[in-house]
């Protein structure tokens, strides 16, 4: 029995390519912060068929208690094998040694967290850790510490080809595709339109991560419409504002995450470009025959040589934005 730990979309859509290969019963957490249709779609989607949990986390640990109660619901000696992306997050480690506790042979996975495993530095690179989870690990097991924590994975399931964090930590890895299913009518019809480039423009999370004023980040998305002809807008996962002045005449998709929505419009228009600024996402379609990459290289304190680096050899381009 497998056990699924997903935080975001993402995660669910990668564990669904990695259930495809592994063919076994399996059982879903997913943990969210952000109680979106989003996030439900996705979920209901790694969740068909298997006995699942869906939690909503507060804003303190304290609040989030009795969400232990749930998680502890589904948990017992049948799982054998743990997949997760953010093995950082205070769930994923505490999961691990709860089921650890029933069966001592029991195995972790990780798997991309998205581009945050390949920046080469920030938050996965870190062993750094907030106090609690630090004050609980010590007092549980030093081993789960996230210091100590890989030499607890048996191996590291990646997307991307290039080096990433498991590299840093001699964890083995084994690549597997992004398998997104749009075996379905809609991405079947060919449109035809005006314009021979259908362009995409991706949301970004600068504001809400303290990179980007608002302000700043309005400038940035003005000088995007004002440099591309902008069809559709996909907004970031955690973004819920939609109301901005600069994209109020573009098709917004929310509802699905950004690869999904490429795929699809890849196979319903010649030509797709795909503008961005060091999105994960941009990583993830840059194999598409007919999708084009655009870097937008805004200045942020997070790394992003890495992300840049590998958008440039696999023949994405930087905009010439200041």
């Amino acid at each position: 029995m497998n056990l699924y730990i997903c935080y975001t979309p993402l995660h669910s859509v990668i564990c669904q390519s990695i259930n495809k290969l592994e063919s076994e019963d399996h059982k879903v957490i997913y943990i969210t912060h952000n109680d979106t249709k989003q996030t439900r779609y996705y979920y209901k989607e790694i969740s068909k068929n298997s006995e699942s949990k869906y939690i909503v986390l507060g804003k303190s640990f304290f609040e989030n208690l009795n969400q232990l109660k749930n998680i502890i619901s589904i948990i017992d000696g049948s799982v054998n094998k743990i997949f997760v992306g953010n093995v950082k997050h205070f769930y994923s480690r505490f999961i691990y040694f709860l089921i650890k506790k029933h069966n001592p042979q029991v195995s972790l996975f990780t798997f991309d967290d998205g581009s945050g495993h390949i920046s080469g530095d920030g938050y996965f690179y870190s062993d750094k850790e907030n106090s609690l989870s630090n004050f609980i690990f010590s007092f549980l097991d030093r081993k789960l510490l996230y210091k100590n924590i890989h030499r607890e994975i048996s191996k590291h399931i990646t997307i991307y080809k290039s080096k990433n964090w498991a590299d840093t930590k001699g964890i083995p890895k084994t690549f597997i595709d992004l398998y997104i299913d749009t075996d379905n009518e809609k991405s079947k019809v060919k449109i035809i339109d005006d314009k021979s480039i259908h362009i995409v423009y991706l949301g970004n999370s600068f504001y809400m991560d303290g990179e980007l004023s608002y302000e700043k980040n309005l400038e940035l998305e003005q000088w995007v419409t004002n440099e591309f002809d902008i069809d559709t807008f996909i907004p970031h996962p955690r973004d819920s504002n939609v109301t901005n002045p600069y994209l109020s005449s573009v098709k917004y998709i929310g509802n699905k995450i950004g690869e999904e929505v490429i795929i699809e419009l890849s196979s319903q228009y010649d030509s797709v470009k795909v503008v961005g600024c060091y999105s994960s996402v941009l990583l993830n379609v840059i194999a598409i025959e007919n999708v084009d990459i655009v870097n937008i290289p805004v200045k942020l304190s997070k790394p992003t040589n890495a992300i840049e680096k590998i958008i440039m050899e696999n023949g994405g381009i930087n905009a010439d934005y200041l």
